[in-house]
């Protein structure tokens, strides 16, 4: 079968393409069901179409609704495939976008350095899910590190091809195993900490500088509570294959090569939550640009996570106590925060 997206023509010349895969998992046990996943879809599908000039054969859907055809379900395959076809000969200029509503769960690496965490993030296609028991199949699970090589690799070699990515699910934080991610976050009083820490280590970076006299204006408690260290100057600097962005990153532009963003629901170690209107993130994130379609990201960054905050505390803490669930931005370099989301890089 070849795929819908390989296929697909516009009437415009600008390349856009869009994979959209909601799963609700409706064949499983009762205690695998998801809701909203496929509300999640729609929604975002009309977002492209009526703010970013996404045609409708520029979208690709995956779900697993009843009636849908054996081929456009999202068992590993399809999914495979479609990843695949989404990147398929990435473009300067081009705009390729992913929303992924459904399972994400996590497995012990066995000591891999490369996940600060020690586990690895996994999709959870339809099809990975036992139909009787519930139990993953682990074979038909899609691992995050094959998720990078298919969807990232190719648009990092792209000068200006721009890739975004959306993950509404659990454990979703790092799953594209990018190399930035605390140092994107605008929201709390951490991220303004180490703001200001990067902002030293810009102005003075040679080592053997403390910032205590510059810090001392925050109170002690806060710099208890955010358990960071004084010296910024001697930081090592993290290798760029691995995912241990300490949130201190200097920022840098990305030249020769395409722009990825990550957009996920929650940190590594959390979970997601959402009802019939769909998943929490992309309900907020919906919201916020169909009111702005380009804010500045660190406006999107905490309008998103001021939103899912309120639903955290308003709606499920009612009935899960300690539920905490915090948007995470993740990217190829560190983000500047004041520039606008864009979907699409201007061509000169």
């Amino acid at each position: 079968m070849l795929s819908t997206i390989a296929n697909a023509t516009s009437s415009h010349s600008t390349i856009r393409r869009a994979l959209l895969i909601g799963i609700d998992y409706a064949h499983g046990p009762v205690n695998t069901r998801l809701n909203g996943t496929h509300t999640d879809v729609e929604i975002t599908m009309e977002l492209l179409m009526a703010q970013y000039h996404f045609q409708r054969n520029d979208i690709t859907i995956l779900v697993d609704k009843p009636g849908t055809e054996d081929h456009m379900k999202p068992t590993k395959t399809n999914m495979l495939r479609e990843l695949q076809a989404l990147v398929q000969d990435p473009s300067p200029g081009g705009a390729y976008f992913i929303l992924y509503s459904g399972h994400c769960d996590q497995l012990d690496t066995h000591g891999s350095s490369i996940e600060n965490d020690q586990k690895d993030e996994y999709l959870v296609p339809m099809d990975a899910i036992h139909k009787e028991f519930g139990d993953y199949l682990n074979d038909n699970l899609i691992k995050g590190d094959d998720l990078k090589r298919i969807l990232v690799d190719p648009i990092a070699k792209v000068p200006k091809a721009r890739l975004t990515a959306v993950f509404d699910c659990c454990h979703s934080g790092t799953v594209l195993d990018l190399c930035h991610h605390r140092c994107n976050r605008a929201y709390n009083l951490k991220s303004t900490y180490r703001r200001l820490c990067r902002k030293v280590k810009e102005a003075f970076p040679e080592p053997g500088e403390t910032i205590q006299a510059f810090a001392e204006p925050w109170t002690i408690l806060a710099l208890e509570q955010v358990f960071l260290p004084m010296s910024v100057g001697n930081r090592k600097k993290k290798e760029s294959s691995s995912k241990t962005c300490d949130g201190y990153c200097t920022r840098t532009r990305r030249i020769g090569g395409g722009n990825v963003l990550c957009i996920s629901a929650c940190k590594d170690s959390q979970s997601a939550f959402g009802n019939e209107e769909g998943g929490s993130l992309t309900r907020a994130l919906v919201a916020t640009l169909k009111e702005e379609p380009h804010p500045v990201l660190k406006e999107l960054y905490r309008s998103v996570s001021y939103s899912v905050d309120s639903v955290i505390r308003n709606h499920v803490r009612g009935l899960f106590k300690s539920a905490s669930q915090n948007p995470q931005f993740s990217s190829l370099t560190p983000l500047h925060m004041k520039e606008a989301f864009v979907l699409q890089e201007p061509v000169d």
